[in-house]
Parts: C-alpha cells; sequence; structure tokens
C-alpha cells in the first residue's frame, strides 16, 4: 500500500508518517468528543461509570478537576498513542533499519568479492599494476554506484514485506526470483556504464563474473533469510502489541 513512498526522499517519508500520526491522533480526539456528547460507559476494574448524555451529571459537575472518567479518558488516549506509535516505528523504522543493517553488510562482501575476482583476472592477463592500475580504479568506482542501486532496491523489498506469511517452498522460489533479478539489473547496469575496456572486454567480464554467481549468491540468501528473521521476530512484537491494545479497550470501554 505504502510502496511508493518507499521512493520518496527520506525527508518525506518522515515528514509524512508524522502527519498521519497527527492525523490519527486528530481522528482519535474528533471521534472521542461526539462520544462524550452522546454518552457511553467506562470501566475501571468492576465499577462502571456512565458518562455523556444525560448521565454525565450524576457523575461530574462542571468545573470538578476530581472526576474519575476524566482520568480514565486521559489514560486511554495515552495508552493508545503510544501503542500507536510503537507500532508505527516497528513498521517504518526499527524493522527496515535491523534488515538493511545487515544487507549493507552482505552487500559490501559481494562488491569486495568482485573486486577480487577482476583482480585475480588482472593478474592473470600480466597487468603491470593491479590496486593502482586505471582499469580497476575505474570498476571499483562502478561497483560502489552498482553496490548504491543494489541497497534501493533490497530496500524496496523489505518495505514489501511479508516474508513471515510464505512456506519454505514459496520463500526459496522467492529468493530464486530475486537473486535473477539482481543479476539482471546489475548486469544492464554494467553494460551501460562500463568503459574501460583496453585490459578486460565488457564482454569477458560478463563471462567471468558469471563463472562466480554460485560464490555470490549465498550472501543474497543471507540477506532475505534474515530480513525474514527480523520480519518474524517483529511480526510477534506487533502481536503484542494488539494484544495490548485489546487489553487497553476492555479495560476502560464496554
Amino acid at each position: 500500500m505504502f510502496a511508493w513512498l518507499t521512493l520518496q526522499p527520506s525527508w518525506f517519508q518522515i515528514s509524512f508518517t508524522v502527519l498521519i500520526f497527527l492525523i490519527f491522533l486528530y481522528v482519535l480526539v474528533t471521534a472521542v468528543l461526539p462520544l462524550i456528547r452522546k454518552g457511553f460507559t467506562l470501566k475501571n476494574g468492576d465499577k462502571l461509570f456512565s458518562f455523556g448524555g444525560n448521565n454525565s451529571k450524576n457523575i461530574c459537575t462542571p468545573g470538578e478537576n476530581s472526576c474519575a472518567f476524566r482520568k480514565d479518558l486521559l489514560i486511554f488516549l495515552n495508552e493508545s498513542s503510544r501503542l500507536f506509535q510503537e507500532k508505527h516505528t516497528i513498521n517504518f523504522v526499527s524493522q527496515i533499519k535491523d534488515q538493511m543493517n545487515f544487507a549493507e553488510q552482505k552487500v559490501d562482501q559481494v562488491r569486495l568479492k568482485l573486486h577480487s575476482i577482476y583482480l585475480s583476472e588482472l593478474k592473470i592477463r600480466g597487468s603491470a599494476e593491479l590496486v593502482q592500475s586505471n582499469s580497476f580504479v575505474a570498476y571499483k568506482f562502478l561497483l560502489r554506484d552498482l553496490q548504491r542501486e543494489m541497497l534501493c532496491k533490497l530496500r524496496y523489498f523489505f518495505r514489501e514485506n511479508h516474508f513471515d506469511e510464505l512456506s519454505e517452498v514459496e520463500f526459496n522460489n522467492y529468493i530464486n526470483g530475486k537473486f535473477e533479478y539482481l543479476v539482471s539489473e546489475m548486469t544492464s547496469m554494467l553494460n551501460d556504464v562500463y568503459y574501460n575496456k583496453e585490459v578486460i572486454s565488457r564482454e569477458d567480464l560478463y563471462k567471468l563474473n558469471l563463472e562466480y554467481l554460485s560464490d555470490i549468491k549465498p550472501f543474497i540468501i543471507e540477506i532475505f533469510q534474515f530480513a525474514r528473521n527480523v520480519s518474524t521476530d517483529y511480526k510477534i512484537k506487533l502481536l503484542e502489541l494488539d494484544e495490548k491494545m485489546e487489553k487497553l479497550v476492555k479495560r476502560f470501554i464496554k
């Protein structure tokens, strides 16, 4: 539903989520006020308090600061807002942050693996310099760009989430599909930007990297497996927050 949000700048994502939270509070307050005027019943332990409508005068008089329902209502609003904010933080901050931290480490390992493949080929071809060669320096900067692009795509996949809802077979098929997609995208990008062809041509580089796909794939598998575990762990926390909200409602509203 909010996949489009991941394509926006960070400042927009933060502003949007804050706005949603404020709207939630506004709706909560505007929904409660009419309910107060109409009348409802609050429950505190074994005691019931009828409030609003014609019954409100039986509980409190105007200007009285010790009304029980006022304290209960404030507690309810405060607790429900806190629970909502916790869920929001998990969905839009904590979960994606944990997933991306791990993904960044693994993608960096993929980049270093591609470094070693390229350097080994330069050595085989008798290059006078390796790390300081113009060919490798150019390739190194290209891989930095590819790394950023791959992380952007992974972030988008994590935003889609729902990993915890997939069976093992479905999840394995999902990983294979995403791996093939990422390889295709990175290959396409290299086709567009690879220009230093004097030592290693683009065709030779493609064949070379293709030989090592089986060494690179485990890194991608680890990324999605970890993301799934994080998703499952936070799903449990979200269910716990839902239970707390349900108990809160049962405690105060009949």
